[in-house]
């Protein structure tokens, strides 16, 4: 036992960094915002509904399952329905040390984990009540299994049929999962040499898991063929600063570090690919094998995410172990002691900073303006929110006693959970007379609006207001990194007596 911990201690420094800044995390994070509370919701809901919103959902139900058991057996607590991910992503940074040893070397394998545990992004999706800890997981199991069927040739009893039950868990916890076998596909069109009896394996394994996926998928994409299907808010929202290299920076440093930190992490992406090519040529046949899968883990979400026009960094966080693997592969490539301790160290410089960032600052919290509308509110007041989904978390942290609507200037006799999980992810299109009704309608006999939505909306919502007349009073903005502010207004005629009373001018 002595012997093994110490051969492994690199490891469990690494797994113990990481725990720390992740446990850090968890305590200081705050509220669930949407997307954490849709988690929630919709996976505490009885068996019919529940199985009935998962078919609509936009993504496959892999992770609320999950989590259904586990706040069956431990509770819904913020911090307690956040702990799976936690644990998905320690077991992720583990895995990612094992593969960095058995393909590269130890110290690629202390780099690779290393670099998973400052990675920003990785800290916020290993404490967010979402799947993409889980599917980062999986991915990187998925791939396991694929290189040493394809590159180490080590088939074992079982090997096929656990890379088909990964295949199946990998499609079942997110949409962009067909990337992976996307990815895997390419490889072998590039392994012109791969056993004939392996590939036709693995197609039938991809077809198999294919066809148990298309369960899902065939009855959700039917429920989805209509023209708001092109409405999302992923097609919409403006992409003008970004780029390729938006996707690949951010999956190690955040955005909220200086310009020249992205663009000093940008050139040294730009440097390892290119020192990759450089050195592709040289290598045995084996490591060029491993070294094509890992470029394309790399850089192939990226790339089509940039075609697509989305530079969502959360969809690109299970090319990360392949990433953090090329790089430890090209940093193993350095001889020289000094160049590698200067590298290392331009690292830590550079990641350092955009870790403790995101370790030690809360993601997001309501409290702020809850507490403030609870303090602020009058009889005759009402908290409108856009997108209208918000309405669902909103009720969760407000104490007060108006009324919470979402902004729903649209006719139908839906509940507000089916419209959260059919529009939830849709731009809610509506004409200016439809939005103009509503907000009249429930605005009329109000002397007090609270206004909130996301920074990304300013403009729109607010216009309404002082078009009409309204008074602006307040503005207050949500601690965290998720924009969400609210605006306070006083009706045209209304003038407030006391921080309880409220009369209008006669």
């Amino acid at each position: 036992m002595k012997f093994w911990f110490k051969k492994h201690y690199p490891l469990f420094i690494v797994l113990a960094t990481a725990a720390a800044l992740r446990i850090n995390l968890l305590f200081v994070r705050g509220t669930w915002w949407f997307d954490e509370m849709f988690s929630v919701h919709y996976s505490l809901l009885p068996w019919g509904q529940a199985i009935k919103y998962w078919l609509l959902e936009t993504n496959p139900f892999l992770y609320n399952l999950v989590l259904r058991g586990w706040m069956n057996l431990l509770g819904q607590g913020e911090m307690t329905v956040r702990i799976p991910s936690l644990i998905f992503g320690l077991i992720t940074i583990a895995f990612v040390y094992y593969l960095g040893q058995k393909w590269i070397s130890r110290r690629a394998a202390i780099v690779s984990s290393l670099i998973i545990s400052l990675s920003g992004i990785h800290l916020f999706v290993s404490t967010e009540t979402r799947t993409y800890a889980l599917f980062t997981l999986l991915t990187a199991l998925s791939f396991y299994w694929f290189i040493n069927i394809f590159v180490e040739k080590k088939i074992g009893r079982w090997t096929w049929p656990l890379f088909f039950l990964t295949q199946v868990a990998l499609l079942y916890s997110h949409l962009t999962a067909l990337t992976v076998i996307i990815i895997q596909v390419l490889t072998l069109v590039y392994f012109k040499t791969a056993d004939r009896a392996s590939r036709k394996k693995f197609l039938l394994t991809q077809c198999f898991s294919l066809l148990i996926w298309s369960l899902w998928f065939t009855p959700s994409f039917l429920q989805k063929l209509n023209a708001g299907s092109l409405r999302g808010w992923f097609f919409t929202y403006d992409t003008n600063s970004s780029n390729i290299f938006t996707n690949l920076t951010t999956l190690f440093v955040n955005t909220g570090v200086p310009d020249f930190v992205l663009a000093l992490f940008a050139i040294i992406l730009l440097g390892i690919i290119f020192y990759a090519l450089k050195v592709f040529p040289q290598q045995g046949q084996k490591n060029k094998n491993l070294l094509f899968i890992l470029m394309l883990w790399s850089f192939v979400p990226a790339a089509l995410g940039a075609f697509l026009g989305q530079y969502v960094t959360k969809y690109f966080v299970f090319s990360l172990p392949g990433f953090a693997l090329l790089i430890a592969w090209t940093f193993d490539q350095i001889t020289d002691k000094t160049a590698r301790l200067a590298i290392t160290a331009l690292f830590l410089v550079i990641f350092i900073p955009s870790t403790l960032t995101i370790a030690t600052g809360p993601i997001f919290s309501w409290y702020t303006i809850t507490k403030y509308i609870e303090k602020n509110e009058v009889p005759k007041s009402a908290i409108l929110v856009i997108p209208f989904n918000e309405e669902l978390v909103i009720k969760k942290y407000y104490r007060g006693q108006v009324p919470v609507e979402g902004v729903y200037p649209l006719e139908d006799n839906l509940s507000l959970e089916e419209r959260i999980v059919r529009y939830n992810w849709q731009s809610l299109l509506s004409s200016n007379g439809e939005y103009d009704a509503w907000m009249a309608e429930h605005t009329k006999n109000r002397d007090k609006i609270f206004f909130l939505q996301y920074d990304s909306f300013e403009g729109k919502g607010t216009t309404w207001f002082v078009n009409h007349g309204w008074k602006f009073k307040k503005r207050v903005r949500a601690v965290g990194h998720i924009g969400i502010t609210m605006f306070e207004f006083d009706a045209p005629d209304y003038y407030q007596t006391t921080s309880s009373t409220s009369a209008r001018a006669n």
